[in-house]
C-alpha cells in the first residue's frame, strides 16, 4: 500500500537524527579519492536515483546503528554523514539527480510571495473528481485503515505508528454527519510519550489520474484550528503529480501566522510547493496550472494523488473536493 506519510515518517527520522547526533556521526567507509567523478548523494545503490530506503539507511547509519554500505551519502568524503547530506538526499530523491557536469535546477522555495485570494468561481464544463464521502460509513478510522468514500478508496496514515516508542497513536479520520451531509474530520492528538515523535495525522486517496489543463480547477470546502502549535505546523490539502511533485495548499498556520499571502518559510522538504490560501475562507477554488506558476513547480501531465494531513496538533474538516474543467468564457 502507497503511504503518503512515508514524507513524515523521514522529517521524524530526520529530526530525531538532529537531536540525537548533533552534527554528525562516522561512516564505516573507505574515502573517495580527490577528485573522483561526483555522486548523487543519497544514491546507495548507484542506479541513478535516489529511494525512501535509501535515505532511511542513511539517518540509520547517522543514529549509530549498525552501518550498511552507502558511498553516496557521504557527499564531501570526509567519512562522515551530515544532517545537510540527508537533506541532500531527500532532495535527489524529489527532483532526480543531476547528469554529472550540469548545474541542477534551483528548486522552488518557500519564502516566494504567495497569491492570496480566490479567484470568482469558473462556470463547470466537466466535473472530473468529486469527493463528498455521501457514501462513505459514518464512523472512526484508525491509522494504517483504508476506508470507502464516493470516488474509492482513502487511505489512514500518521508517523507514531511506525514508531512503538512513541506509544499508542491518538489520531484519527472519522465521516461524520452535519444536517444533510456528510464531511471528513481528521484530528491530530498529542501523543506525549516522547517530545521527538511527530505528531500528524493524513488521508490520502492514491489512485487519481487526471490530465493538468490549463482549464483545470479544483474546488474545495475546509474548517479547521491547531493548538499548541509553532509557525510551522499546518493544515495542508497536498495535489501530487505524474513528475513526483507536490503543490501544498496550507489552509490552517499555527502560531498565530495564519495570514493570507505571508511566505511560509517552513515548506523544505515536505511542503516542498506550498501555498497560503486565507484560513477565514470556508470554500476555496483554484486554477491548478496558476497555482503551479505562482510558487514554481515544473508543469506535470497529470494529477495521480491527494493527500489531506493535519501537523501536528488539531483538528479540520473536510467536504466536497471537486476537480473540474472550467467552461470557456463566453
Amino acid at each position: 500500500m502507497h503511504m503518503p506519510w512515508i514524507w513524515n515518517r523521514m522529517k521524524l527520522a530526520t529530526e530525531r537524527c538532529c537531536a540525537a547526533i548533533g552534527v554528525a556521526a562516522l561512516l564505516q567507509v573507505v574515502p573517495t579519492p580527490v577528485g573522483a567523478e561526483p555522486t548523487c548523494v543519497g544514491d546507495c545503490d548507484g542506479r541513478d536515483g535516489v529511494a525512501v530506503n535509501e535515505i532511511l539507511k542513511m539517518v540509520n547509519i547517522a543514529l549509530g546503528e549498525p552501518p550498511a554500505p552507502c558511498l553516496a551519502g557521504d557527499a564531501n568524503h570526509d567519512g562522515q554523514i551530515t544532517v545537510n547530506e540527508i537533506l541532500a538526499a531527500v532532495n535527489n530523491a524529489l527532483d532526480g539527480c543531476a547528469t554529472p557536469g550540469t548545474t541542477p535546477t534551483p528548486s522552488a522555495t518557500a519564502t516566494r510571495v504567495l497569491p492570496t485570494a480566490t479567484p470568482t468561481s469558473p462556470r463547470v464544463s466537466r466535473v472530473l473528481f468529486r469527493e463528498g464521502w455521501e457514501r462513505a460509513a459514518v464512523r472512526r478510522y484508525v491509522p494504517e485503515s483504508q476506508f470507502s468514500g464516493d470516488t474509492g478508496k482513502w487511505e489512514v496514515g500518521d508517523t507514531v505508528s511506525n514508531f512503538p516508542e512513541c506509544g499508542p497513536s491518538p489520531h484519527f479520520a472519522e465521516v461524520v454527519r452535519e444536517g444533510a451531509t456528510r464531511w471528513l474530520h481528521l484530528h491530530s492528538g498529542s501523543s506525549d510519550l516522547n517530545e521527538d515523535c511527530a505528531d500528524n495525522i493524513e488521508a490520502a486517496h492514491p489512485t487519481l489520474s487526471i490530465p493538468v489543463t490549463d482549464d483545470l480547477y479544483l474546488s474545495f470546502t475546509e474548517t479547521g484550528e491547531l493548538v499548541d502549535s509553532d509557525e510551522c505546523d499546518a493544515v495542508f490539502l497536498h495535489v501530487e503529480f505524474d513528475n513526483f511533485s507536490r503543490l501544498s495548499y496550507v489552509l490552517q498556520q499555527g502560531g498565530g501566522y495564519g495570514r493570507a499571502g505571508r511566505s511560509w518559510g517552513c515548506g523544505g522538504l515536505f511542503a516542498r510547493y506550498p501555498l497560503v490560501l486565507d484560513p477565514a475562507l470556508r470554500t476555496h477554488v483554484r486554477n491548478l496550472v496558476a497555482d503551479m506558476a505562482a510558487v514554481g513547480l515544473p508543469r506535470p501531465s497529470r494529477v495521480t494523488f491527494l493527500d489531506l494531513e493535519v501537523d501536528e496538533h488539531g483538528d479540520a474538516m473536510f467536504d466536497d473536493i471537486t476537480f473540474f474543467a472550467a467552461a470557456p468564457d463566453e
